[in-house]
């Protein structure tokens, strides 16, 4: 539901209490029509806003956020959903979610489709009522919209051609009745009207013969889409994650070549890192030094192509934060990813970075506690040990699951524990800290410190 103003209520959905997972979209009219979203487990809060779990939460959210864009608050919206709600025997509810922002915009609106343009914003935001787009725990959006724009357009010009059909029937008829004894007005008139009544019966029996030679020509299924990071993450740690030198400490300058030297064009030809503090080891040694990462960019001297680095230490150990800034969790909780339960640390300037192979989200006080972060606190601890028995591996993937202990369970509570679930320590051949460069326009080797 839609809120106001700052001193306008919000409207809550009535189970927002026990909401477990959210959507928060926010919007501001002006100075450019800014649209925030928060979601569990994927973007920050303000500073000063640690949690969302009702709608007044993403109100105050929403206010706070774009408290420059409009300083009294005016015209400023909140959109509050819950994706996943508590039950009453503890479990978890799942919720079908809607995401309005990815419905397309027509510019001829086809009848059918229950099209309509939702007030908000600068120009408002486009619904079809006949469609849905929903995202499931995988993180999968599943949208009917192609099916359901053919269907509506199939019906539309069935409903034209039916009555240009019945219009030249007409004119048919008006003609046979007009021809006075012309033998050729007459025979016109005839073809016209078979052509006309042939036409009809073809339009009504289209999906019928459609549906008999091919049935699947008459289906229109759900496409279903992955999340664009989740695609770049599985290709990032794809391979021997966690393998070549490790161990030594010290600045970037203490690379051996031909790291070194691919890192020292970086931060001569890559411009300045858009990370003022630039980015700090998360384990307090140098990353690894091998092929895995590294190979594209040594064989070709481009230091564009490296993106993604390993820094190895020991299980459990801590993972600090490389740079200051937001930092927020997601646990992995299927083998569709190789990641494994990841980190996101957001830097004011808007560069986002991915922590992979994480066992868990706590601080050094052992506490859960996203939000902001300062370089070099404690934002969880090195996982990337398998568990004896961690299920099939796929077959990209070069986990070993071969670890014996106690596994891991929830990585926001901690616990004690030796190995992950494969499904959480992803791809790799030992503990370690992975870390993509997510977003932004930095080069990672750049921004070494």
């Amino acid at each position: 539901a839609d809120a106001g103003g700052a001193g306008q209520g919000v409207i809550d959905n009535g189970e927002t209490a026990d909401c477990l997972q959210y959507n928060c979209h926010c919007t501001a009219p002006y100075p450019n029509n800014i649209i925030g979203i928060y979601q569990t487990g994927i973007d920050g809060m303000p500073p000063d806003i640690t949690t969302v779990t009702t709608a007044e939460d993403c109100h105050d959210a929403c206010l706070v956020t774009f408290n420059s864009a409009s300083p009294d608050g005016t015209g400023i919206t909140s959109t509050f959903t819950c994706e996943q709600l508590a039950t009453e025997d503890g479990g978890t509810q799942n919720i079908k979610v809607v995401d309005e922002a990815l419905f397309p915009r027509l510019n001829v609106e086809i009848p059918g489709l229950g099209y309509e343009i939702i007030p908000g914003g600068l120009f408002g935001t486009p619904k079809w009522s006949a469609a849905e787009i929903t995202t499931d725990a995988n993180g999968i959006q599943h949208s009917n919209l192609l099916g359901t724009y053919v269907n509506a357009v199939y019906t539309y010009l069935l409903g034209a051609a039916s009555l240009i059909a019945v219009t030249m029937l007409m004119i048919a008829g008006l003609q046979y009745a007009t021809a006075r004894g012309d033998s050729k007005q007459v025979d016109n008139a005839k073809k016209r009207i078979n052509n006309a009544v042939v036409g009809i019966i073809l339009l009504l029996l289209g999906y019928n013969i459609a549906f008999i030679f091919n049935p699947s020509t008459t289906r229109f299924n759900s496409l279903s889409i992955e999340r664009v990071q989740d695609l770049t993450l599985r290709n990032d740690t794809a391979g021997l994650e966690g393998s070549g030198t490790i161990g030594v400490t010290g600045t970037w300058e203490n690379l051996s070549s031909p790291y070194l030297d691919l890192v020292k064009k970086s931060k001569t030809q890559a411009g300045t890192c858009k990370i003022p503090e630039g980015i700090a080891s998360p384990t307090g040694k140098l990353p690894n030094q091998g092929n895995h990462h590294w190979g594209k960019g040594i064989s070709t001297g481009d230091f564009t192509k490296v993106r993604n680095l390993d820094w190895a230490a020991d299980w459990g150990s801590d993972i600090l934060a490389p740079f200051s800034g937001t930092v927020t969790y997601e646990e992995q909780k299927d083998t569709k990813n190789p990641c494994g339960n990841r980190i996101y640390l957001k830097a004011s300037t808007g560069e986002l970075i991915t922590i992979c192979h994480a066992k868990d989200f706590l601080n050094g006080e052992g506490e859960y506690a996203p939000g902001q972060v300062v370089q070099g606190q404690v934002i969880g601890h090195l996982g990337g040990r398998c568990c004896t028995g961690g299920g099939d591996v796929p077959n990209d993937w070069v986990t070993r699951c071969n670890a014996s202990g106690t596994s891991c369970t929830d990585p926001e509570t901690g616990g004690d524990c030796q190995c992950q679930p494969i499904a959480q320590s992803g791809s790799t051949t030992g503990p370690h800290v992975h870390i993509s460069m997510t977003s932004g326009t930095s080069n990672i080797l750049s921004c070494l410190k």
